[in-house]
């Protein structure tokens, strides 16, 4: 039997055993080239290595053809690369992607799972790649598959097998798919999802995330405006304490030791009511006040909230942190407030939830200077409603 023929039947057997798997279609199968033989493909990697066959299924996922890839070996990482399988976790760090040691739990209807620090990403929990530190090759290259299927315990909180795609992994530069159990041996160190909502540039492709996660594209596959989805603005600004007008300016107004302060923030919401897009069991927007004292680092005096369910497309809540200048020593202090702090709103855009930084010189006060600042915040306690 030719050796083209052989790939042919171990292929159609695979297909009876998991049709979903489309090791068939990667463009090279057929023709690789024979062990230790390295040839350029489309991606800037070499054909028929397992960095080359993901490339192509990440590709594939996101429905972009051979011609103009959007995954490839300097996505993102230029003048790097992701090179050999070993790298890709440091490659992910370096990048909006995300790592997690088990499989991503995702209900069909709904793939995409939110993620982050100060920037927040939405990635596709079902197209995962597995990932080894460590290879079949004596050279520890590394590996890399494509995770076909995932089967969950009852309650989904456990993986009981997966089912990956690959190449070069029992056979040189051949295919293969294997079942592998957390327990067994040559399960996964890790799994990288690597198409996210900046990866696939929802205009490029036809994976625009679902309407109640990050926004819908707009418009025919290949060209959109995620313009529907929920953007939360915050301003913020030091108030004399007890005063909804008199602003204190950083470069004007200077700061005295045990001067009370106000610090208030605006939040508005643009694009969509915020109620419509809180996670699960989340209905407050959280908003943290931090201060830094000179050059020091910053640290967080308090936290307050705001009702998601008032907060309606074009409208604008107020939230007032009161705070006591300390003695800085002679030294600056600097103020800024975060929203959505924990990420409990999906926003399409997370970079606008860091105030601009509020810096004041703070000088010695005087006795008269304290009857000035209580004065008006004891009023204020006075007339407040009961």
């Amino acid at each position: 039997m030719s050796k083209q023929r052989y790939v042919w039947v171990v292929l159609v057997v695979m297909f009876m055993c998991f049709p979903n798997v489309s090791l068939a279609n990667y463009p090279y199968e057929g023709s690789c080239p024979p062990a230790n033989s390295y040839v350029d493909d489309m991606w800037g990697f070499f054909q028929c290595e397992c960095v080359s066959y993901v490339a192509w299924e990440l590709n594939q996922f996101a429905n972009r053809p051979e011609s103009d890839p959007l995954f490839h070996n300097h996505y993102y990482v230029d003048p790097l690369s992701w090179g050999s399988a070993y790298l890709w976790r440091d490659r992910v760090d370096e990048t909006f992607a995300h790592f997690s040691s088990q499989p991503v739990y995702y209900e069909s209807s709904n793939p995409w799972k939110p993620y982050g620090s100060i920037n927040q990403f939405v990635f596709n929990a079902s197209a995962a790649v597995a990932w080894w530190d460590n290879g079949p090759s004596p050279l520890d290259y590394g590996h890399v598959a494509f995770v076909e299927h995932v089967t969950w315990n009852e309650n989904h909180t456990e993986v009981a097998s997966i089912v990956v795609s690959e190449y070069n992994w029992s056979t040189a530069h051949g295919p293969g798919v294997r079942t592998l159990t957390p327990n067994g041996g040559g399960y996964p160190d890790g799994f990288l999802y690597i198409v996210t909502d900046t990866f696939q540039e929802c205009g490029d492709t036809c994976l625009c995330p679902s309407e109640d996660v990050i926004g819908e594209c707009e418009g025919e596959c290949g060209g959109g405006d995620p313009s529907s989805s929920l953007n939360l603005k915050i301003d913020f600004d030091i108030m004399e304490a007890g005063s909804d007008e008199n602003e204190l300016i950083a470069g004007q107004n200077i700061l005295h030791i045990g001067m009370p302060v106000d610090l208030r923030v605006e939040v508005c919401a643009e694009g969509d009511d915020a109620e419509d897009w809180m996670e699960e069991g989340k209905d407050q927007i959280e908003i943290d006040y931090y201060v830094r004292i000179g050059s020091a680092s910053w640290f967080k005096v308090g936290r307050g909230y705001m009702h998601a369910d008032k907060l309606d497309k074009g409208d604008c809540l107020t939230e007032t942190f009161s705070y006591l200048i300390p003695d800085t020593q002679g030294q600056t202090i600097s103020f800024k407030a975060i929203i959505d702090a924990e990420y409990e709103a999906r926003e399409n855009n997370e970079d606008d939830n860091i105030s601009r930084i509020e810096t004041f010189t703070v000088q010695n006060s005087s006795q008269a200077d304290l009857t000035k600042w209580l004065i008006p915040i004891i009023n204020n306690l006075l007339t407040k409603p009961k």
